[in-house]
C-alpha cells in the first residue's frame, strides 16, 4: 500500500546524504507533471501529470476512483490493462515486478528528461496571473532505483489520483524498457494515458494492444486505431527585413501528430487533433519576455474555412532588426 512509503521517505533521505543516487547513469525516464504556481514561484495552486495532459485532446472523460488511495487505484489500473490488452497482459505477467520496493526518496529537483514532453505546453489560461513549470518528478536511474522528488510527492496538491498515474507510467515504462528496445517513455506516456479515459473498450484495446506489440511505436506518431492519416501542410518561417532565416516544412500531418520547432528565441507550436482535419492549436512563444500569441481550434477552423489556409505571427525585436516567426497551414487534399 502507499500509505506504507511514508516511513520510507526518512531512511532513504538518510542515504542520500552520501550517495547522491541523482548522478547516476540515467535511463531517460519521462515520469514529469506541470505545475501551476504563483508569481512568488512559492505557492502551487495545482500538479497534472503530463500522462493526463497529452491526452487531454481526446473527446472522453477520465476514470473516476472513489474514495481510493494512489496504491488502490495503481493496482486496479494494472488489473484494467490485463482486462483490455491480453498482449499488454502478457508483458506484465512476464515481467512483473514490485514498483514499491524501488523506490527512493530524493528531497531535491531531478534533471529534467531530454524526451520533449515539456515542449507540450498547458494552456495558459488554465494557471491565469501564475507560473507553468514543467518538473520531473520521477527518473529511473541503472540499477533499477526509481528516484521520486518528495517535495512534489509529498505536497498537499499533489493528489492521490496523479501518484497512482505515476506509478502507472513508472510501472508500465520499466516492462516496456524490458520488452521493447526504446529510448523514451512515449509507450508508457501514451498507455498511460489511455488507461486513465474512459475510452470505448473496443478502442481502447486496439490502441493498448499497438503499443504493446510495435516495436517502433515508442518513436511513431500516437495515431488513435480508428482515424487515419490526413494531408495537412503547415510550414514555419523565420525572416528579418533582409532575408528569410529560417524555413521548416511538414506535409501529410497526422491525427494526433505535435510538432515542436526551435529558432532565434521562438518557440513553434502545432498539434492537430483527434476529431479535426485541422490543427486545434497554433502558438508562437517568445523566449525573451514569455510573451506568445496562440489560435484554438475555432479560430483555426474559421480561417481555413474564410481563406483556404490559417496563419499566426509573432515579431521579436533584435538591436539590429526585427523578427518575425509566422506558421502557415492549410489542408493540402
Amino acid at each position: 500500500m502507499i500509505n506504507k512509503l511514508g516511513p520510507m521517505i526518512f531512511v532513504t533521505m538518510m542515504a542520500f546524504l552520501s550517495v547522491p543516487l541523482s548522478a547516476a547513469p540515467r535511463v531517460n525516464n519521462g515520469g514529469g507533471g506541470w505545475i501551476c504556481k504563483d508569481f512568488d514561484s512559492k505557492t502551487i495552486r495545482w500538479i497534472k501529470m503530463n500522462d493526463l495532459h497529452a491526452v487531454d485532446d481526446l473527446p472522453y472523460k477520465f476514470v473516476h476512483f472513489s474514495a481510493m488511495n494512489a496504491t488502490q487505484i495503481f493496482e486496479a489500473q494494472k488489473v484494467r490493462a490485463q482486462q483490455f490488452s491480453r498482449k499488454l497482459a502478457k508483458h506484465i505477467s512476464e515481467k512483473d515486478f514490485d514498483i514499491f520496493g524501488s523506490i527512493k526518496f530524493v528531497d531535491h529537483s531531478l534533471t529534467i528528461s531530454e524526451d520533449n514532453h515539456f515542449y507540450r505546453r498547458p494552456d495558459p489560461s488554465t494557471c491565469e496571473n501564475g507560473i507553468l513549470e514543467y518538473s520531473q518528478i520521477a527518473d529511473y536511474i541503472d540499477g533499477g532505483s526509481l528516484l521520486i522528488d518528495s517535495r512534489i510527492w509529498n505536497h498537499q496538491k499533489m493528489s492521490e489520483y496523479n501518484k497512482a498515474v505515476l506509478l502507472t507510467h513508472e510501472y508500465l515504462y520499466k516492462i516496456f524498457r524490458s520488452v521493447f528496445p526504446d529510448k523514451t517513455s512515449n509507450r508508457a506516456l501514451r498507455a498511460t494515458g489511455l488507461l486513465f479515459l474512459e475510452m470505448p473498450p473496443q478502442l481502447l484495446q486496439t490502441d493498448l494492444d499497438k503499443i504493446s506489440e510495435d516495436i517502433n511505436y515508442a518513436d511513431a506518431q500516437w495515431i488513435p486505431a480508428q482515424l487515419s492519416a490526413i494531408s495537412m501542410t503547415c510550414t514555419v518561417r523565420v525572416q528579418n527585413e533582409f532575408e528569410v532565416l529560417d524555413f521548416k516544412e511538414w506535409k501529410t500531418l497526422a491525427y494526433g501528430e505535435s510538432i515542436y520547432h526551435h529558432k532565434l528565441g521562438l518557440l513553434f507550436t502545432i498539434v492537430v487533433g483527434y476529431q479535426s482535419s485541422y490543427p486545434v492549436k497554433l502558438e508562437i512563444y517568445r523566449e525573451d519576455d514569455n510573451s506568445e500569441v496562440r489560435l484554438a481550434a475555432q479560430s483555426i477552423n474559421e480561417q481555413i474555412e474564410k481563406n483556404g489556409f490559417v496563419q499566426l505571427s509573432q515579431t521579436q525585436a533584435t538591436k539590429s532588426s526585427n523578427i518575425v516567426g509566422t506558421i502557415k497551414c492549410w489542408n493540402s487534399l
